[in-house]
């Protein structure tokens, strides 16, 4: 039982870091257009925005705007204000801990 599982784990390494590893060879001494790469540059930027939105707006599963039953909207909108002014991704952590913490904690 106990290689079954180690061959799992080692099929879904390999089934994760394939998609990573084979376009970066595939595309390694290509001259890409520059539509193509300047296309591909957004795709980070939205995958991090879907990531961050869909944990933001969805409190136990269900599409929440309410402040009040949704206890990471204010700490989000405190975030964005602070990394907006200070431009400074560690104190924007900190203070989304800090904030997250305090709401949690405060409302819960």
């Amino acid at each position: 039982m106990v290689d079954n599982q180690w061959i799992f784990i080692l099929g879904l390494g390999l089934t994760t870091m394939l998609p990573r590893i084979v376009p970066l060879f595939a595309l390694e001494n290509r001259n890409l257009s520059p539509y193509l790469v300047k296309w591909m540059s957004y795709i980070p930027v939205t995958i991090f925005c879907v990531l961050v939105f869909s944990d933001i707006f969805f409190w136990d599963e269900q599409f929440v705007l309410h402040p009040l039953e949704n206890l990471k909207l204010i700490p989000s909108v405190i975030v964005a204000f602070i990394s907006l002014k200070l431009d400074n991704l560690f104190v924007s952590m900190i203070v989304g801990v800090i904030a997250i913490t305090l709401m949690v904690w405060g409302l819960s």
